[in-house]
């Protein structure tokens, strides 16, 4: 049937019933094509160019939600913001508050609106609190209390909430949208940008309904589907659309569309033995699992249970019958002729329980029939085998009930499934293996244990391994490899994440879902959860028995033998003689004349696969076959476009994209097909990001056929011996692979803009998601396989490598080729200005460095010199404080021209072009993303003619010291803000010898001097380049002494705000969330001082790299109330004076400004022994020193020691205000600067 005539609601097959539980079961009722309906569906769209008028909008919207009358029989509603900004939909089953006065979408006297499905199960006690704040509610509906939490609390309101739900919030104030899922992701969220909307809906299907929707099928999307049974969050089946992952929310607004933020993550613990008995802790779960069922009764429509059998339906049932005495009735579901049906046991279950019980026996039916039947009701390919079983459970459970009870996710809370205790039992047999490397737990477990096709049945039908597939292979084992907690605990945590949204929720929500039945699960309460994650590894499991402390519980109302069953679940219910003849009916299906997935697979792959796997084939992957088969015909799909489709020994069709930081060995990363490249049977194009001169890829250690850029209008010239060619270019030359470079200080905006870019041309395929906290540091490559290869004759001729590598490019003749660009750069050079000075920085962000360039430039206005400060990026969110100083003390920032409109002008001004061809022999042996820099610094300078040039940090001291230094300037001081780059891996990558080189080059110069702010630091860069110790002069860092005090009022508010007492003490932590400051060590310390009972509340704040490893720490340790994540603040200093301690733990240290600005407001500080930090402590703080091999234990004392004589530590901590405000105040900075640079200071 066509998609637009209603797929996925027309005529089931015959399921033949037959008799159970004493009583004849009725036959499995086909439902009418536009009588299958279920719970509540959501829609909506953002009119992102405003090129929708208000009744298009109102006709996408009702579209989308007319797609979807099965989620919701009992109304339906479209809400159109005034603006034509935002449109609203809805569908809605009417559980709780049946009445019009609850009709969607909801908006409140404000203007917020929402669009919400789901249920909010302790929306009685949030309507209290909600309404003790001064809230008035209209309704009984769940959907206001959602509403008015969301418009008081904003997105701090979702770990407030026990519930399932998917939702769409308008905030009128933000003129933003706010899209959000539950914990686990219970009920499903999809969205997607085309065509001027960014739109949402429940259902995937709802989405192709949007103007001019592109139907194109990704292939690493069926890859993933056949190697886990389902597609991972965030892709889905669509190129084109993305699922939002659960636990998170997304805002799209003015600002843009920005990425997934995590509110709720299952991290489970990493006891082993327990700290209660068994008993103890089934009475402690029995508590919290009645709290949740008790939430789960409330209704207004009639209730009952799924009932398997099985320890997690059995147990639920048990509590609500025996502990809560209320009468439920009992559904289950068998198959006649199999052993994969529960329902003798669910039979007994329910006698013994005394339930109203309800079974229905169903005779086998033909495999064609039930998967072509499964398949048109999934908006997305799901190749769980129990989907059927599900569906005909629901339908049986609605003709009585309106809600049902289910036990799902009880495996994964409370640790189930047997492959969990078969790997364990692995682990134990290969521990030597595991020792030398030859063994992993990761790749046992994703395996066949777990995955439909493991990665050589997966590389035999598709031609070779996808880039996806093998890029969430290796994360996922990794994973597992890498962690040290129980195994038990890390797979419990992983298929909470993984397996249990894809799989097992979206198969229940669907198939319920077709028969307008709401499905909750008790087990799923945050609360149960959080219970389970807690357990020791020796509470969950015992050789090859799971769910200890719920099988404990259980034995208090059930039989305990009845506790032991093997785990049986849903099969495929076939006759014998349907197996058998499975496998060739499945290979007749793939071969069929109109047969789709072929489109997608090479023929001659899947017929090798049929043919060396034989028998081995198992059901489970051909069901997969047959339902993803089944899915591309009854639903809109096509292939992508601009490449010929794959013919033998082809994978993907469309090009996959590997992500590769500057300055890694690129050798290494791409080894397994290293050969493949270099004998030109691969076709790899190298794309420059956003114009900047792509020179790197052609250092890299294999050869590339062109660098790509953005701008059609400009490129097709050469740039240091490698073609510049824009992305449609590549139409006809159909490259096998693109490596992006990208480099250490590239957001993660642009790195999307850089794959926007390339996606949009339709040729090139980005592989998400990319992490948010990317954050100026190196991006590790995301994917490394390039395994397509040219057909037969091969590609073109490889171009031959431009420039030499790294190593070999810094030759001693180097400064000789300096001065001989320098003389022709500056020939016709006027003098330069006297007292003229330009500060060069990347971009003004939340840091240290930045907040020290911007003191120095106020510092040197204020003297009466000629100051600007110059960066070549744009102030990022943060440090717009930063600006705002300058533009206050009247000293202009500037950002310098991009490399897009640098080289764009280049092309039609013949100086520029002369200039560039002079510096080419010169510039080519540096990494192309200091070209650009040097180029634009050079030209700069050259107008404005400085005396003195003050240069930031180490890429901007290697790019803008040599431009100065081209340019002529005669004073030229490059600041390192740390220790040697050496020490920052995380920041520059593990080899930093190039820079190095270009150090010891730039130093031979008399111009050039070097600095560090710290002897430490000093001593660290003078050893590094092998030069005496005073050619690296120590420049402190200032600090303003002059009203550094907050007002009293702000600091009572930040620790109102923090929920700090006025007798509760507050220790704040304030660095860059990276390795080398070691926030994991400050989480460490809290948690001791938190175990030994001292009374105190913590704020960090900060962000960075390791910013999810952070929250996902102090989640774990038990801390989210007690330790505060902040992020990046602007009221830095208030915060500082609003505690009563600061704590350092950092590794290695230049001069941090917190502890500067901790002593002049006299806050005591506890710190680690870091050379930078020793240096600008005052006396009175050196004795709470640690060294920096302390675990924890010193730090935590220290901290204990003050805080048990506070007010005595504080007024010794006063002393070293004027110690501080002496040393390190803002003109010693700029007299210790130009004196550095041998210039006069003033008296």
């Amino acid at each position: 049937m066509p998609f637009s005539e209603g797929v996925g609601y027309g005529v089931p097959p015959t399921f033949p019933s037959c008799a159970g539980a004493g009583q004849e079961a009725p036959r499995t009722k086909a439902p009418h094509p536009y009588e299958v309906q279920s719970m509540c569906g959501i829609a909506g769209a953002l009119n992102l160019d405003g090129r929708y008028s208000a009744e298009e909008l109102s006709d996408i919207v009702s579209a989308m939600t007319d797609s979807m009358p099965h989620r919701g029989p009992d109304d339906r509603g479209v809400w159109v913001s005034p603006d034509r900004r935002c449109a609203l939909g809805h569908r809605r089953l009417s559980i709780i508050d049946t009445s019009s006065a609850a009709r969607q979408p909801m908006a409140d006297e404000s203007g917020a609106v929402i669009t919400y499905n789901g249920e909010l199960y302790n929306h009685l006690e949030l309507r209290a609190n909600l309404s003790r704040a001064g809230t008035t509610f209209r309704t009984r509906s769940d959907t206001e209390v959602f509403l008015a939490g969301l418009a008081q609390h904003g997105t701090g309101w979702f770990p407030k909430v026990d519930a399932m739900f998917a939702l769409g919030f308008f905030d009128p104030h933000r003129n933003s949208l706010i899209l959000a899922r539950d914990a686990f992701g219970e009920k499903p969220l999809y969205y997607t940008v085309q065509n001027g909307l960014f739109a949402f809906a429940s259902e995937l299907q709802a989405l192709t309904r949007i103007p001019g929707f592109s139907p194109v099928v990704d292939d690493e999307s069926i890859a993933l589907y056949l190697s886990f049974q389902y597609i991972p969050a965030p892709r889905t089946i669509y190129r084109s659309c993305r699922k939002l992952p659960p636990g998170c929310y997304l805002e799209a607004g003015e600002a843009g569309i920005g990425e997934p933020v995590r509110y709720y993550r299952f991290i489970t613990g990493s006891a082993v033995e327990a700290t209660a008995s068994l008993d103890e802790q089934a009475d402690a779960l029995e508590e919290v699992l009645l709290r949740s069922l008790r939430r789960r009764l409330l209704s207004d429509v009639p209730l009952g249970a799924f009932l398997s059998g099985g320890v997690d339906s059995s147990t639920a049932v048990a509590l609500i019958t025996r502990r809560l005495n209320r009468p439920i009735q009992t559904f289950s579901i068998g198959f006649e002729g199999t052993a994969s049906t529960e329902h003798e046991a669910a039979r007994a279950i329910a006698a013994h329980l005394g339930t109203e019980h309800q079974d229905q026996m169903v005779a086998p039916a033909d495999i064609e029939e039930m998967s072509s039947f499964i398949a048109a009701r999934l908006d997305e390919p799901n190749g769980d085998s129990s989907c059927l079983p599900t569906y005909l459970l629901s339908e049986l459970t609605r003709r009585h009930v309106t809600v049902a009870i289910s036990g799902d996710g009880g495996d994964e809370v409370f640790g189930g499934y047997d492959r969990y205790f078969h790997c364990e039992a692995a682990v134990a047999r290969n521990r030597e293996r595991i020792a030398d490397g030859s063994w992993h737990a990761g790749r046992d477990y994703y395996s066949s244990r777990i995955l439909t096709f493991d990665d050589r049945d997966l590389s035999l039908l598709c031609g070779g391994m996808p880039a996806a597939a093998a890029a969430e292979l290796a994360r996922l084992r990794g994973y597992i490899d890498m962690d040290r907690r129980p195994l038990v605990n890390v797979l419990r945590e992983l298929d909470a994440a993984n397996y249990l949204p894809g799989a097992v929720l979206a198969k229940v929500d669907r198939m319920s879902m077709q028969h307008s039945l709401e499905v909750r699960t008790p087990y799923l309460s945050v609360d149960v959860a959080e219970f389970g994650a807690r357990l020791s590894a020796s509470q969950i499991s015992a050789g090859f028995s799971g769910k200890l402390v719920l099988k404990r519980l259980a034995s208090r109302y059930l039989p305990a033998d009845w506790m032991e069953r093997p785990k049986m679940g849903f099969g495929l219910p076939m006759t014998s003689w349907a197996e058998e003849s499975l496998r060739a009916r499945t290979l007749a299906l793939l071969s069929e004349p109109d047969a789709r997935l072929t489109q997608w697979l090479p023929p001659e792959a899947v017929r090798s696969f049929f043919e060396q796997r034989e028998q081995a084939i198992s059901v489970y992957q051909l069901w997969s076959l047959r339902i993803l088969e089944h899915w591309l015909r009854s639903h809109p799909a096509i292939p992508a476009t601009g490449f010929e489709r794959p013919s033998a020994g082809h994978g993907s069709a469309t090009a996959p994209v590997a992500l590769a930081p500057a300055g890694k060995d690129l050798e290494k990363d791409l080894e397994p097909v290293y050969d493949a490249i270099l004998s030109g049977r691969m076709k790899v194009v190298g794309w420059g990001a956003i114009a900047t001169l792509p020179c790197y890829v052609a250092q890299s250690p294999f050869p590339i056929d062109y660098i790509v850029d953005s701008d059609p209008s400009k490129w097709g010239t050469s740039i240091c011996g490698i073609p510049i060619r824009p992305p449609q270019a590549l139409s006809g030359e159909k490259p096998d692979a693109v490596i992006v470079v990208v480099f250490p200080f590239y957001s993660p905006p642009t790195v999307r803009q850089i794959l926007t870019q390339l996606e949009g041309h339709g040729r090139f395929r980005a592989i998400p998601p990319f992490r948010a906290e990317l954050d100026g540091a190196v991006v590790r490559t995301v994917v490394a396989r390039l395994a397509r290869e040219a057909g037969e004759g091969g590609a073109p001729p490889l171009l031959q490598r431009a420039l030499s590598v790294l190593d070999d490019s810094w030759s001693e003749d180097t400064p000789a080729l300096i001065r001989s660009v320098r003389a022709r750069l500056s020939a016709e050079r006027a003098p330069a200005v006297s007292r003229r000075v330009r500060l060069v920085i990347g971009s003004l962000q939340a840091g240290g460095a930045e907040r020290q360039i911007c003191y120095l430039a106020v510092g040197l206005k204020r003297q009466g010199w000629d100051v600007a400060l110059l960066a070549f990026a744009a102030t990022q969110p943060g440090a717009e404080h930063y600006a705002a100083m300058l533009e206050h003390e009247g000293v202009p920032l500037e950002v310098l021209p991009s490399a897009r409109d640098h080289f764009a002008e280049m092309q039609t001004d013949d100086r520029m072009l002369e200039e560039f061809r002079i510096s080419e022999p010169l510039l080519k042996r540096l990494p192309s993303y200091l070209i650009h820099w040097t180029l634009v610094a050079c030209r700069r300078f050259v107008a404005d003619r400085p005396e003195l040039v003050i240069c930031y940090l180490d890429v901007v001291n290697l790019s803008a010291g040599l431009g100065a230094l081209l340019a002529g300037v005669g004073h030229v001081l490059l600041s390192g803000r740390n220790l040697h780059p050496g020490h920052l891996p995380n920041h520059y990558g593990d080899d930093v010898s190039w820079m190095q080189e270009c150090y010891r080059h730039l130093s031979r110069f008399p111009e050039v001097i070097l600095s560090a702010n710290s002897k430490a630091g000093a001593r660290s860069y003078a050893e590094w380049l092998g030069l005496p110790r005073e050619r690296v002069h120590t420049v402190p860092n200032g600090i303003p002494a002059a009203a550094l005090m907050p007002p009293v009022e702000a600091v009572e508010a930040v620790r109102a705000a923090l929920g700090v007492g006025t007798r509760t003490p507050l220790i704040v932590g304030v660095f860059r969330l990276a390795e080398e400051k070691r926030p994991l060590l400050f989480v460490e310390v809290i948690r001791r001082l938190h175990e030994q009972g001292v009374p105190f509340k913590a704020a960090l704040v900060g962000d960075g790299l390791m910013a999810d490893a952070v929250r996902a720490a102090v989640e774990r340790s038990g801390l989210s109330e007690r330790l505060l994540l902040l992020g990046v603040r602007e009221d830095v200093r208030t915060v500082v004076a609003a505690s009563d301690l600061v704590l350092h733990v950092a590794l290695v240290e230049g001069h941090p400004n917190a502890l500067m600005e901790a002593q002049l407001l006299g806050r005591p500080v506890v710190a680690s022994r870091a050379e930078g930090t020793q240096e600008i402590l005052a006396p009175v703080h050196r004795l709470r020193l640690c060294s920096t091999d302390d675990d924890g234990t010193g730090l935590a004392a220290h901290c204990r020691a003050v805080l048990d004589s506070l007010e005595e530590t504080k007024q010794a901590a006063a002393e070293a205000a004027p110690w501080v405000a002496n040393c390190f105040s803002i003109d010693r900075l700029v007299t210790n600067t130009l004196a550095s640079a041998g210039l006069p200071v003033p008296a």
